[in-house]
């Protein structure tokens, strides 16, 4: 209805007046739900007097809700936990609307990843054997509260805790330079999985490992964890990582920790590190690092592939694809693939003679090759545990091409330069197997490195490696800037638990403890018995057991030009703070920290 038009000042029936209310107008028989605005004179509704209607009952009005059912904020995943708070202000010119709203914080760990870093010495075959006995069978966890964990091994548990867990798997040795090792031996780091949710990848990958001894007892932990976080490698010895799959992005480190997830080492071990965290660690020293060796130097850097898990023969073997414009590394083990090559008779492979007895050859490891240009093409298996080892190339038909063994002298990691047309090609990396060796002696982890000479014949300032030994200084600044926490399982030695005082240092230093201070480290026995129980036991004390930063961002929401929202909030205040465990905050009740 139109209301009427207003009368003009020349019509003699036209009256008007102008009514200037005040708080003694209202009473509670002309007003309900309504004030009178002392400065502006206007009656406003009093606060909470309005009648909102909320049609699903979440606690946010229709008006300011958009999503039917649990939750108000686009996009509607059905969870209300995750929209953030709602409180609605009612107008009131005289003074500031303001409210109060207690929230209780919580947290838990639903991603990450974790990747076991093996000690893989000749004292740990034990805990080798156990951790690939339980990695995929038995049950660690009530399936009651978790039908995940049933007969799903040290795997099923671990996701039961956290639900979105990938998986990775290396180990470590020695630096292979006397006194600590023979030269030409082996590497003190080995990449064997990238992290993945495939769990049949990560038993393969488990069960690839091989204990091998060296000279001395201390190991090169603290070498292969700056490996393990930087992605750097390690003198001659171990080259850089090189790219990482694509998905997600911004993958990162050797094992390509995933970004946004909680970095976690798993290691093992029952020795102590050189270089270690504590001042009594053994250290390294002169011999063997006068300033020359152990010097940086340019390799081509690692690329990775589960299919290395199986390239045992030709029709297994991983196809590296073209590399008539790249160089590249692979990093295997021949523990459990065939011996399907034949490489002792090959040209300068052949060892020994008829009176003494020739060497043989054990098992081995194919990977395929294509050049779309012609290519000159060094091949080396430097870096290689089994460390004699025949390098040999065969054709696209399987015709053999070169073969060898190393230029001796101590010296057995064969390599090889050739010129070779385009097409397809196979490398094999063959044990070597003296007249006084087995086969069975011819096992363990390999390095197959690929050096276009032709499209990088220097190499490029991103080969170049770390010049060993790492300090500690170096290494604990990178674990603190990447929030790397490690979890720790140590079994004694023919000394005891030797390895206990750098895990629980290692822990201290960068933060994994839980909220007592209490490092996540756990003792099992020289067997390894007790393995699956003492790691699942660290494991839980990281996620239900330890002590948390929450942080809060004031945030304008740039989709509303007009509205700065970070003024919505004024303050924010601790109700209560922790009374139980180890209390090194600042603040408390009643201050913005706890």
């Amino acid at each position: 209805m139109d209301p009427p038009a207003a009368c003009g000042n020349g019509d003699p029936t036209c009256n008007s007046s102008i009514d200037y209310p005040t708080q003694a107008d209202l009473t509670i028989e002309n007003s309900q739900n309504i004030e009178f605005a002392v400065g502006t004179n206007q009656i406003q509704l009093e606060a909470g007097s309005g009648l909102l209607i909320d049609t699903d009952g979440d606690g946010v009005p229709d008006p300011a809700d958009e999503c039917p059912g649990p939750g108000w904020r686009l996009p509607c995943d059905g969870d209300a936990s995750n929209d953030g708070i709602y409180q609605t202000l009612f107008f009131k010119s005289s003074q500031e609307a303001t409210v109060q709203a207690e929230l209780a914080i919580s947290g838990s760990i639903t991603s990450a990843d974790a990747y076991l870093l093996m000690d893989a010495t000749g004292s740990m075959g034990g805990e080798q054997v156990q951790l690939l006995k339980d990695l995929s069978s038995g049950t660690f966890v009530d399936p009651a509260g978790c039908a995940e964990a049933a007969d799903a091994g040290i795997v099923g548990a671990l996701k039961c805790a956290i639900p979105d867990l990938w998986l990775g798997v290396g180990d470590f040795k020695e630096v292979s330079y006397l006194p600590h090792n023979n030269r030409y031996d082996m590497s003190p780091y080995h990449h064997y999985l990238d992290l993945t949710d495939d769990v049949q990848h990560m038993i393969d990958a488990v069960a690839q490992m091989v204990p091998d001894f060296n000279k001395d007892t201390p190991e090169a932990a603290t070498q292969a964890i700056y490996s393990v976080i930087t992605g750097q490698g390690l003198a001659e010895q171990v080259p850089n990582r090189g790219a990482c799959p694509s998905t997600p992005a911004g993958r990162w480190g050797y094992p390509c920790f995933r970004p946004g997830v909680l970095p976690i080492i798993l290691l093992f071990t029952d020795a102590e590190m050189y270089n270690g965290p504590r001042l009594a660690s053994p250290t390294y020293g002169n011999p063997p690092y006068d300033g020359i060796l152990g010097l940086g130097t340019r390799l081509p850097p690692v690329e990775q592939s589960p299919n290395v898990l199986y390239s045992s023969d030709p029709f297994t073997a991983w196809d590296l694809g073209d590399l008539s414009t790249k160089s590249m590394t692979v990093m295997g083990s021949n523990k459990n693939l065939g011996n399907d090559a034949t490489t002792w008779d090959k040209g300068v492979c052949l060892k020994g003679s008829a009176w003494s007895g020739y060497w043989g050859d054990g098992r081995d490891a194919f990977l395929k090759f294509s050049l779309s240009a012609g290519s000159d093409m060094f091949v080396s298996g430097e870096g290689s545990a089994y460390h004699t080892t025949n390098v040999a190339l065969f054709d696209g038909a399987l015709g053999y091409v070169d073969c060898n063994g190393g230029p001796g002298g101590g010296d057995y990691w064969g390599r090889l330069t050739r010129s070779l047309p385009a097409g397809d090609w196979y490398a094999v990396s063959d044990a070597a197997v003296d007249t006084s060796s087995s086969v069975a002696d011819r096992r363990g982890n390999f390095q197959l490195r690929f050096h276009n000479l032709t499209a990088d014949p220097l190499g490029y300032a991103s080969w170049q490696t770390a010049d060993l030994p790492i300090t500690w200084t170096t290494l604990e600044t990178e674990l603190l800037a990447r929030n790397v926490n490690i979890v720790s399982v140590v079994s004694p030695n023919s000394n005891g638990l030797s390895g206990l005082a750098d895990a629980n240092a290692l822990g201290i230093a960068t933060g994994s403890v839980d909220q007592t201070g209490t490092p996540y480290v756990q003792t099992i026995n020289a067997d390894g018995s007790g393995l699956s129980t003492a790691l699942l036991d660290a494991v839980r004390a990281l996620i239900g057991n330890t002590r948390r930063d929450i942080s809060f961002v004031a945030e304008d929401n740039p989709a509303t030009g007009a509205v700065d929202e970070t003024e919505f909030v004024r303050n924010v205040t601790s109700t209560s703070c922790p009374t139980a465990g180890l209390n090194n905050c600042l603040g408390g009740v009643g201050t913005s920290i706890c």
